[in-house]
């Protein structure tokens, strides 16, 4: 197999002002058709001294000629972001993304309105037993628009669509991941919800070291490994472990081991003593993965108000 690019860097940003990235570099051997983490960079080891993060990062991209970085951190920003078309206010935003993102989110809406008063006795019915619990329930059995709709999600479209706060991805994954990602992680995605300001600012310092020829993706933990499940390399009770305290560790053991026999990847065992225990690492490893799809062609395709090609947003299909 013939790959166009046998360098791909997965990195992970905390919030720490050293040491504040997790940089997972796999690279593919032709040989033995197989991808190899060949680096890892993470705060415990040691890099040069008093170097900033964004000289070693540079470094690291220098040293390893790496062409494609896939990142956890919004790579542009909403559309109210130095916005030129004078809006009397978000509310009645005039970009026509916005308007159309919220003329999509409207007809669900109405559509549920219209299911509760014409059957309101079936609705109900139905209410009550998507309500119990059972561990069985395939989580991929329904997309989150599909009726009838959860209280969550009614109640994720009700606050809207925030055009200082959420790009079109944003609408996209609550339509495909919304309820899944809730159950299982507790989790619900906003672009800007969960990344200070500051993140977005250091990635765009880290672009000002970083050569032109650099392609930065971005992509998210938790929609990969969702994929992962739909594909079913791993399983729904390996995913549910990830958050507890007491099985996290062993829970991530078992999925790195899943995804070494199932994707042919390979890792030393001092790098797998640390993608175990640390979260982050195994963090980076994760978007890593996403960005090995990105070169095989193994990506799923969004529609054209995700603004793709200024977004750059991978979700992975691995089946």
């Amino acid at each position: 197999m013939k790959i166009a690019d046998n360098l791909i860097a997965g990195v992970s940003f905390s919030g720490g002002r050293e040491n504040d990235f997790y940089l997972c570099l796999m690279e593919y051997f032709e040989a033995s058709d197989r991808w190899v983490l060949s680096k890892l960079v993470y705060p415990n080891e040691p890099k040069s001294n008093d170097e900033s993060s964004g000289l070693a990062l540079n470094d690291l991209m220098l040293e390893h000629n790496i062409k494609q970085i896939v990142t956890d951190i919004p790579l542009n920003m909403p559309a109210c972001f130095a916005c030129e078309l004078k809006c009397p206010g978000e509310t009645v935003c005039i970009d026509q993304t916005v308007k159309f993102v919220r003329s999509e989110l409207d007809k669900i809406l109405l559509e549920d309105s219209k299911q509760i008063n014409q059957h309101p006795k079936t609705y109900e019915k139905h209410r009550i037993f998507s309500l119990e619990v059972n561990v069985q329930n395939d989580i991929f059995a329904k997309t989150s628009t599909e009726h009838i709709l959860s209280r969550s999600f009614k109640r994720r479209l009700k606050k809207g669509y925030l055009p200082y706060w959420n790009r079109p991805i944003d609408f996209w994954i609550w339509v495909n991941y919304y309820d899944q990602l809730l159950n299982l992680f507790n989790y619900s995605y906003d672009s800007f919800g969960l990344t200070p300001y500051i993140s977005i600012m250091r990635i765009n310092y880290f672009k000002k070291f970083l050569n032109n020829s650099v392609k930065f993706y971005e992509s998210d933990l938790f929609i990969i490994l969702l994929e992962l499940a739909r594909a079913s390399i791993i399983s729904k009770k390996q995913l549910m472990d990830l958050k507890d305290l007491e099985y996290g560790a062993e829970a991530r053991l078992s999925i790195i081991k899943k995804i070494e026999e199932k994707l042919k990847v390979f890792i030393y065992e001092h790098d797998l003593v640390v993608l175990v225990n640390d979260p982050r690492a195994f963090s980076a490893f994760i978007l890593s993965l996403a960005g090995i799809n990105s070169v095989l062609n193994q990506t799923l395709d969004l529609p054209l108000y995700c603004n793709q090609k200024e977004i750059n947003f991978l979700v992975p299909s691995f089946y």
